[in-house]
């Protein structure tokens, strides 16, 4: 048995409305990344009677500090962190060679959107980074990412062949590039922060909505 049972999907806005929805519903299951549970779903290992994403909750996405010490949100994911310090990174060290090269990736990019030439979004998103990630001298992160490439690659082909993204995805990382140009570290992490962010949440949506189609 290779799908899943049928299950209700719910959008939680609100961390209150998340508790409370847990609450009236005893065997919901919270759904953030949902790289073991859908799996689990499809095996009917797991058979909640409800999914509550709670991707669009913005208050558990953080990186702060306080005080002495730094701290991260429940939302904040591993690629978050990394893209985001290295984000600050660069906007810190930022040349105007450095700039130009991520305008230029930048165009390039914007062109195969427009295209409709998603291998070649793929190709160019990539080297931003790569660009991004060694003008921030964050060579070590930028190893740890490269060994989740296959991984991000395959959540950026989902979203973005998604209606409207290339017109999201280009504001957000303009916005990111803008941070850098600036030399804004601060605008530059939050920037990233907010493009990760959006790209998961419409990744969840697109596979709770096939794991939906899949359970009828």
């Amino acid at each position: 048995m290779q799908t899943p049972a049928p299950f209700e999907y719910e959008r939680a806005t609100s961390v209150d409305g998340a508790i409370a929805s847990l609450r009236e519903h005893e065997d919901s299951r919270i759904v953030a990344g949902g790289h073991s549970l859908l799996p689990m779903m499809k095996l009917r290992l797991a058979s909640p009677s409800r999914l509550i994403d709670i991707n669009d909750l913005d208050e558990l996405a953080y990186i702060r500090e306080e005080g002495d010490e730094i701290a991260i949100g429940a939302l904040t994911r591993h690629r978050a962190l990394l893209e985001s310090e290295a984000a600050r990174a660069c906007a810190e060290h930022a040349t105007p060679a450095l700039v130009k090269q991520l305008r230029e990736i930048r165009k390039e990019i914007e062109d195969a959107f427009d295209k409709s030439d998603f291998k070649r979004v793929l190709t160019y998103t990539e080297r931003f980074y790569e660009a991004m990630f060694t003008g921030g001298h964050k060579l070590m992160m930028h190893q740890v990412v490269k060994s989740l490439n296959a991984r991000i690659n395959q959540l950026r082909s989902v979203t973005i062949a998604s209606p409207g993204r290339g017109t999201d995805s280009n504001r957000e990382m303009n916005k990111l590039l803008s941070a850098i140009a600036k030399k804004d570290g601060d605008a530059a992490a939050a920037a990233s922060l907010e493009h990760v962010r959006r790209t998961a949440g419409i990744v969840m949506a697109v596979l709770a909505e096939r794991t939906a189609e899949a359970s009828v």
